[in-house]
């Protein structure tokens, strides 16, 4: 089971300044059941929190939004074996990569919305971060396997 804790920014504020003020520490831990592990790679302004969690009965890995609630979304996009969450914009749309079951890999978006957007359908994409307006970067890879950075506006022209 893994469990994860969020410290306050203020907190690290404080420590981190030097400050010698005694700040008072408060943690909120947070687990899937059945999880092996859990990686929470993004936190926006609202408090919600997007990662990856590793399934303990099938070692398949999923996203995951936690909302400030605690309630806990888990997905997948569609034929989606193995799914990483990368980032996360300040609106809510999380951006990754997953692998299908004929190990091809794909970038996706998924909307603040819930429906997820494949990202060029070519080679290897793995799509690392999203601003606010929708602007996707990442890494495509060429048939030789090499790594090209690549940016995706939210009108879809790839540079």
């Amino acid at each position: 089971m893994s469990r994860y804790a969020i410290l306050p920014a203020v907190v690290l504020g404080a420590m981190s300044l030097g400050t010698g003020m005694a700040a008072a520490t408060e943690y909120t831990t947070f687990d899937i059941p059945n999880s092996y592990g859990m990686w929470p790679v993004a936190i926006n302004a609202e408090g919600i929190i997007a990662g990856t969690w590793e399934d303990n009965s099938a070692y398949a890995q999923h996203g995951f939004l936690r909302a400030p609630d605690g309630s806990i979304t888990s997905f997948d996009p569609a034929g989606s074996v193995d799914t990483e969450v990368r980032g996360m914009s300040r609106t809510g749309a999380v951006v990754g990569r997953y692998q299908d079951g004929a190990f091809g890999v794909h970038g996706f978006i998924r909307k603040p919305s819930g429906k997820i957007v494949e990202l060029l359908n070519h080679g290897i994409v793995a799509a690392d971060s999203i601003n606010s307006d929708g602007d996707v970067c990442g890494v495509l890879g060429d048939d030789q396997h090499i790594g090209h950075p690549f940016v995706r506006t939210a009108n879809g022209k790839v540079t």
